[in-house]
């Protein structure tokens, strides 16, 4: 047996946990990016969406505005942790999260983590 299969159910339920805690985590809508489409009223082609409710955890890295070395993460910026199978396969950069203030979120980044989590960069504020 593999290690990973010996660790997986653990960080399983430790993920359940902290997205299943109110304090630790927020209902987010998330826009899943399908295309365009003509809008007769506004005479031109605007993006589509499909909606979900999805829990997700915020999370922001601070290194006192200083960047990580080799790396595209800088402090303050800031991350959207979810379980791997709460979003739709096909995601994307495309894709918008809005938290319950009505703050939009492009996603600069996403990163599967084996399956059992996603954590996406996001830019907003």
């Amino acid at each position: 047996m593999g290690i990973f299969s010996q660790v997986k159910g653990p960080i399983r339920r430790i993920l359940n946990e902290l997205l299943d805690d109110d304090d630790l985590s927020e209902l987010l809508t998330y826009y899943l990016y399908v295309g365009q489409a003509f809008d007769d009223v506004l005479g031109h082609n605007v993006d589509r969406f499909e909606i979900y409710s999805v829990m997700g955890s915020r999370l922001r890295y601070d290194l006192n505005g200083r960047p990580v070395r080799e790396s595209s993460i800088e402090g303050g910026d800031m991350f959207f942790l979810f379980r791997y199978d709460d979003l739709p396969e096909t995601i994307s950069t495309k894709d918008r999260i809005v938290d319950a203030d009505d703050v939009e979120f492009k996603i600069v980044e996403i990163n599967k983590i084996f399956k059992l989590a996603t954590s996406m960069r996001v830019d907003g504020s």
